[in-house]
């Protein structure tokens, strides 16, 4: 918690809070890292990572900002990673399950602290961290995601921005094999493409086709556990896992789901982007490619009507 609490303000605009987060980690690394390191190659890592935040006194770690809605960057990202691992790379000698542990207070702040600054932060040090992925974990980033896709506030687009980031983030982290034990990532990218949002129904496009890439939609056992974990009820309830409750999206959601091919299609509308036209098409065209036809428990339908 207060490792998470001093990287949060570490470009705090109070020069006060700054200080103060500033020693406060320094005062960490040194009581629970140089004192109690056992070897000289621990002392060395622990007192140049003092050294480095030493330097900065009186300046912030990095540039205080948000994401960039347009370019979907935030540069002081990576300056806040390199920090994060080096941090990381200190602490893990001694304590081994840092990353989870920590991974589990940020997931925290992300999905409950009012201030959007420090929920977009905590966002970004979630995935800094790279935590092995829970159940639990998946379904919190979603409910919080659910609550603020479609926004036409800037402030809460950009934190759905750093959520789809995340889901995206894990998608890409995990392995082939372990990606079919979340099927709600699946139906959480379908489910996106029904914002009107230009950039958040782009990244479901991109997540389904990460997804598409590297799950097998021909393997029978795949499509039964996609299909068997998906409800379509009222007002679009679309997000069902495991052992999680039901997920529910904003009720302005409509019409109902009657497929992901028309969710797709309305990019062909997109008047801003021509990338957005050119990514639609060549995702119909691999939709129009799938030729398998469900027929158990559902009307039979082709693939490319369903899906």
């Amino acid at each position: 918690m207060l490792l998470h609490v001093a990287f949060l303000n570490m470009d705090h605009t109070s020069s006060h809070v700054l200080e103060q987060s500033r020693l406060l980690f320094i005062n960490l690394v040194h009581s629970l890292a140089v004192k109690i390191a056992s070897k000289p190659e621990h002392v060395l890592r622990a007192t140049n990572l003092i050294s480095v935040v030493s330097e900065k006194e009186g300046k912030v770690m990095w540039t205080h900002e948000e994401r960039d809605l347009k370019t979907a960057r935030c540069n002081s990202e990576a300056d806040l990673g390199i920090l994060l691992q080096r941090t990381l790379d200190v602490f893990l000698f001694n304590t081994p399950d840092l990353r989870q542990q920590w991974a589990s207070v940020a997931l925290t702040w992300t999905t409950t602290c009012p201030f959007q600054h420090l929920a977009n932060r905590s966002a970004q040090i979630l995935r800094a961290l790279k935590p092995t992925l829970m159940q639990q974990m998946l379904a919190d980033i979603l409910t919080r995601l659910s609550e603020m896709l479609s926004s036409t506030r800037d402030d809460s687009q950009i934190f759905a921005l750093e959520l789809l980031i995340t889901v995206e983030h894990f998608i890409d982290s995990l392995e082939n094999s372990k990606l079919i034990l979340f099927p709600q990532l699946f139906w959480a990218s379908v489910a996106i493409l029904q914002s009107n949002i230009r950039h958040e129904f782009v990244r479901g496009i991109k997540m389904l086709s990460h997804l598409l890439d590297r799950i097998d939609i021909t393997d029978e056992s795949v499509r039964n556990v996609l299909m068997s974990n998906v409800c379509f009820l009222h007002f679009y309830f679309i997000f069902i896992s495991l052992k999680q409750p039901l997920l529910q999206l904003p009720l302005d959601w409509q019409p109902p789901f009657t497929g992901i091919q028309p969710l797709v299609l309305k990019g062909l509308q997109a008047d801003d982007s021509d990338a957005t036209v050119a990514m639609t098409i060549q995702f119909l065209t691999r939709l129009c490619a799938i030729k398998y036809v469900f027929t158990e428990n559902f009307v039979t339908t082709n693939l490319t009507n369903y899906y």
